[in-house]
């Protein structure tokens, strides 16, 4: 009973494949970097883009205080 479950255990480590850092390789730390400030840099890109649609849509907070103050008259 002993062997058997040795063998189940030593068959279930040569099925699983073992992350990279622990099979030797280690991972590129400066690629992993650049690639994470690439997507906060998109991500910040696009919420500008974004405000900036709302802003000409919306025209700036100047222009509509003035609309405000023209339309009371």
């Amino acid at each position: 009973m002993m062997i058997s479950q040795l063998i189940k255990i030593y068959i279930s480590y040569l099925v699983v494949p073992f992350p990279p850092y622990i099979s030797g390789e280690i991972p590129n730390i400066a690629n992993i970097r650049s690639s994470l400030n690439d997507q906060i840099s998109n991500k910040a890109n696009n919420g500008s883009s974004l405000n900036d649609q709302i802003a000409n849509r919306n025209g700036t907070s100047f222009e509509r205080s003035n609309q405000n103050l023209r339309s009371s008259d």
